[in-house]
């Protein structure tokens, strides 16, 4: 069995941490709807995850296997509710 540990993002500037994001969801999308993500798609995704982060109160968790994310999960919170 892997060890899998969970930890809290706090530094969204951290190396890789939007391309694993990105990767993750791309991955996810295949997987689970069967949808090709293009070079464009991805490029807009990431400048709209990075513009939302930047414009209200967020949160993020991730799964890692060794130093690999391998999934995360992220959300908005205000007034105390996510």
């Amino acid at each position: 069995m892997k060890q899998i540990k969970i930890f809290p993002i706090f530094d969204q500037s951290a190396p890789r941490i939007w391309d694993d994001f990105l990767r993750i969801r791309t991955i996810t999308r295949k997987q689970t709807y069967n949808i090709d993500t293009s070079q464009k798609d991805f490029n807009d995704t990431m400048t709209e995850f990075k513009e939302n982060w930047q414009k209200s109160q967020n949160f993020a968790f991730a799964a890692y296997d060794n130093y690999e994310m391998i999934g995360f999960i992220s959300g908005t919170y205000d007034s105390k509710v996510a």
